[in-house]
């Protein structure tokens, strides 16, 4: 049986398809480095690490282990939180909408991500995709769990109070392993980074439009 509210869809995974019970809402917190290398380095590291870690359910269910990842993100006129990433900032969010086209349509993701220096703390609410982007003009909620509504209004609350709008789509395809070890760790592999200008809530784009 399919639920929107509850279990995920598929098999039960973690935040991003870590191991674990995804609530319909939850909380990450984690140390997250990046690091920019070429696709052979990229396949080395992938091999290094397969005796500790395995594909997260994502990667298991797609053809070549990579899976599609769509965002939609959100910011002010003056573009104040790009430029606070692109500076990084000792304290920055990211505001973005997540769905991910290879997988089950029917539900979207809102996120908000903030970095305090090298700790990552990601807040993850799962909602209906018909609900985008009627939520945003309509304050009635559907009836929801209660702690998906929480989430779900301060989500809305810091788009109002910051006067976010959307900004960019941006588009990717991942390789994701997660540790057979813990919960903890994870390494993903982002390839193909494309992104193009976005003139609306809506959630769809031009491939045609998307550029490197």
């Amino acid at each position: 049986m399919e639920r929107v509210f509850g279990q995920q869809v598929g098999q039960p995974s973690g935040m991003d398809g870590v191991r674990g019970d995804e609530r319909t809402s939850a909380v990450r917190e984690r140390r997250e480095y990046k690091f920019l290398v070429d696709v052979e380095q990229a396949r080395q590291i992938q091999h290094a690490a397969l005796p500790f870690c395995e594909p997260d359910f994502h990667s298991t269910n797609s053809g070549d282990g990579a899976y599609r990842i769509h965002s939609l993100y959100f910011d002010d006129e003056s573009l104040s939180l790009f430029q606070a990433n692109t500076t990084e900032l000792s304290n920055r969010v990211k505001v973005r909408v997540r769905r991910y086209p290879s997988g089950p349509n029917q539900v979207v993701f809102l996120e908000v991500k903030r970095r305090i220096l090298d700790v990552v703390q990601k807040r993850r609410t799962r909602i209906p995709a018909a609900l985008w982007p009627r939520i945003l003009l309509d304050d009635t909620l559907d009836p929801m769990p209660t702690d998906v509504r929480r989430h779900v209004e301060d989500f809305l609350a810091l788009v109002r109070s910051n006067n976010l709008v959307p900004q960019t789509h941006v588009v990717y395809d991942r390789i994701a392993l997660v540790s057979r070890v813990d919960e903890y760790a994870r390494i993903t592999f982002d390839y193909r980074m494309t992104c193009q200008a976005a003139s609306s809530h809506d959630l769809h784009f031009d491939e045609a439009m998307l550029r490197p």
